[in-house]
């Protein structure tokens, strides 16, 4: 390992997090992808393999960064992939010791295929990573958006004979192998072998849409924010207005815009799957399940790749999105040209970015 990098331990995470929440604001508001109560506890909480660097001055963390380990699927093959997150500077220091290519140094000594992250567009991040460097180089992956809307919103579907119901402990085995059948057909669709791997996920958070014994389409309410969040830091003038007549809007069906630096409670749709990926059933279970979310959550979140079959059904309802981009990293001039990942079919599960 670089002498100037060193793995976190539990007494960082306060110093952590407080450089993650370090984002800078545009005109409308400063949101943050915030990891409370703490930080280095948080990436301890994700499914895989988690490790977390630092950058020191002395007592102080002057840059740190995350290494997510997880098996999923590419190109059909399951690949041990290195999710990269989390780079971030302490905004304090102003000295020559931060340095992120260090980082990246440590990760070519780790037993990892396909390294990849995830930038939110337009930020200063990006650009580091689209320049072109002798030991580091990224391929665009596919570009995403992130959706948060209001579950409340019906969505058009026909009429059916379908049973939607919430899973239980019998369907385990049958909806593990499902999951994977048709994951398999995915890039970057998680191996799940238990749903142990995921931090304070339940069979019972799994919804299925069936007709008779045959699975249809099956998602989960995950609700991750007990260890990480999106939080808006800062309203700017104009956003301030709007939250003032915020029960106009939501009367409307638009979300309800949170308080400045509170986390906005809500579960993210996860592992959303209809078989082969049939339209109609994704419809259906997508208005199924926002009954379900709108009793509890004002929310509902996911992320989707830009040409995802059923992308369009988002942008016909009322959302807010973050639009972002998913890179391929590599020590290489050859990643640029081909990445590994097909760009054809990616699957971007929210919770795990």
């Amino acid at each position: 390992m670089d002498k100037n990098v060193f793995l976190a331990t539990k007494e960082d995470g306060e110093q952590i997090s407080k450089i993650l929440e370090s984002v800078a604001g545009n005109s409308l508001f400063s949101m943050a992808y915030t990891r409370r109560p703490d930080a280095y506890e948080s990436y301890m909480k994700e499914s895989g393999e988690s490790h977390v660097y630092v950058q020191r001055e002395g007592d102080k963390i002057v840059l740190t960064c995350a290494l997510l380990i997880r098996d999923m699927y590419v190109g059909g093959r399951v690949t041990k992939t290195g999710y990269i997150c989390g780079l971030k500077k302490n905004p304090e220091y102003n000295g020559v010791h931060a340095n992120g290519l260090q980082f990246f140094q440590c990760f070519k000594e780790e037993d990892v295929d396909l390294f990849y992250c995830c930038v939110v567009k337009d930020n200063k991040f990006q650009q580091m990573i689209e320049k072109d460097r002798k030991i580091l180089s990224s391929g665009k992956i596919t570009d995403l958006k992130t959706f948060m809307f209001n579950p409340k919103q019906k969505i058009k579907v026909p009429k059916h004979s379908y049973t939607f119901r919430q899973a239980n402990a019998g369907d385990t085995q049958t909806l593990l192998a499902f999951l994977n059948e048709e994951g398999r057909k995915k890039d970057f669709f998680p191996v799940i072998n238990s749903l142990d791997q995921f931090y304070n996920l339940k069979i019972e958070d799994f919804y299925l849409l069936t007709d008779g014994n045959d699975l249809l389409a099956t998602a989960c309410l995950w609700n991750v924010s007990s260890y990480k969040q999106y939080t808006v830091l800062k309203y700017g003038a104009l956003m301030k207005f709007l939250r003032i007549a915020n029960p106009l809007f939501q009367a409307l069906k638009y979300v309800k815009l949170p308080k400045e630096n509170e986390s906005i409670d809500f579960p993210f749709l996860s592992f959303f799957i209809s078989k082969n990926d049939d339209l109609i059933n994704y419809k259906i279970f997508l208005n199924e399940i926002n009954k379900v979310v709108s009793k509890d959550y004002g929310y509902l979140c996911l992320a989707l790749p830009e040409n995802h079959f059923a992308i369009d059904v988002f942008k016909e309802i009322k959302n807010l999105n973050i639009a972002s981009t998913l890179y391929e990293i590599g020590f290489s001039k050859n990643v640029k040209e081909e990445p590994a990942a097909s760009i054809d079919d990616v699957f971007t599960e929210n919770a795990l970015l």
